[in-house]
């Protein structure tokens, strides 16, 4: 691949990315749900999916620390979108449950991704097991080197 040809790619990868930042900073509502960010939904989202998670386990599966959610939990509790349950054997034990209105942004971010990934898929039909191979080892190596040089900033 020619200097130029790089260029483009990385060009591509670059609006790609700003795309994603773009849209994480713009509410977004589901048929008339709360407008929310998209942390919030991937909180709301973690909710749903594990209705026996507690505070640590959805810092790991959000890969966030408990600070952010502990902040984004207040917040959407304060909405009645979720409400804080303490766990029946430990009075420490806190874990979350969604609310009317979380269960709609729940339900309208699992039919989102629904059709989204559909598309995708679609997409990824059309190439052979060899070419996602090549375009999963170059997201790989996307990201290790964004890893690598976030740990020398």
């Amino acid at each position: 691949m020619n200097q130029a040809e790089s260029e483009k790619l990385l060009r591509q990868y670059y609006r790609i990315s700003n795309t994603i930042v773009h849209f994480q900073n713009i509410p977004l509502s589901f048929d008339g749900t709360t407008p929310l960010r998209t942390a919030s939904i991937h909180l709301i989202d973690m909710i749903g999916k594990h209705p026996e998670a507690n505070l640590t386990e959805l810092t790991d599966y959000l890969g966030v620390t408990k600070g952010a959610v502990s902040q984004m939990a207040k917040a959407l509790e304060k909405k009645d979108i979720i409400r804080r349950v303490q766990s029946d054997d430990n009075n420490k034990n806190i874990r979350f449950e969604l609310c009317e209105e979380g269960q709609r942004i729940y339900d309208g971010h699992e039919k989102y991704h629904e059709e989204l990934y559909g598309k995708l898929n679609n997409l990824m039909d059309s190439y052979t097991v060899e070419g996602l191979a090549s375009i999963e080892k170059f997201l790989d190596q996307i990201e290790e080197s964004m890893l690598d040089y976030k740990s020398k900033v």
